[in-house]
This record gives structure tokens, sequence and C-alpha cells, in this order.
């Protein structure tokens, strides 16, 4: 999976990361024990990642991609479009591979529904 491998990159934990909070964090969106992608720099991820991984290279896209598997985006301090930001989701575990439990949404479901695809598979 394509999200999976990007969080357990070391080479780019400057753009994106995983992390699990020990606490419930409400201001970078953290649940207790449930695992969060971290979006650090998410320029830096446009321009030197997402194009490795994905047949885009537009954080939007990715955006939009990870909002398909219920992901919440949880601002760390500025709200904009390219500012840092955690991406949540109550169904993952502590480890990245609960990632590739994830189903993409119906269309009109407002939470995660089964479907055929993998998450960020594409």
């Amino acid at each position: 999976n394509k999200l999976v491998s990007m969080v357990n990159d070391p080479s780019i934990s400057q753009f994106i990361s995983w992390s699990v909070p020990t606490t419930n964090d409400s201001d970078e969106g953290g649940i207790e024990h449930v695992g969060k992608v971290i979006v650090l720099d998410p320029q830096g991820l446009q321009d030197n990642v997402l194009g490795k991984h994905f047949k885009h290279s537009q954080y939007s896209s990715f955006q939009r991609q990870m909002n398909y598997f219920g992901f919440k985006k949880k601002m760390h301090k500025d709200k904009g479009k390219l500012n840092p930001c955690s991406y949540v989701h109550e169904g993952l575990g502590k480890e990245p591979s609960s990632i590739l439990t994830l189903r993409r949404r119906q269309k009109g479901d407002k939470e995660s529904a089964p479907s055929e695809d993998a998450a960020t598979g594409e």
C-alpha cells in the first residue's frame, strides 16, 4: 500500500510520518492510542514525494484520497491548504499497517463503508 510505505519511509519523514498519541490531543487531532498520519510539509510532500507513489503529484488529490477513506483533516496551527496537519481515522490501530483495513467510502456515505479498494490504493 502506497500510504503505508510513505509513513514507514524514514527518508521522507520530514514530509509525512505516523504517530500514535498517548493521550487525546485536541490541538493536533489525536485520539489516544489511535495512529494518525502527520503531514509536516505539504508543499514538500507535493514537490518531492507524491509523484513517486501516485499517478498525480498534487496535494489536493492526496487530500481527496484521504477524504474518500474517511480520514478527518486536523490542522496543527494555522488553517490553509498547504499548512501542516494530521489525518485521523477512528478505525486505525497503533501500527501503520492498520491503514490496510480501511475501505473507500461509498458515494453519499458520510462514514466509512466497505468496498473493493484499500486505503489510497487508487
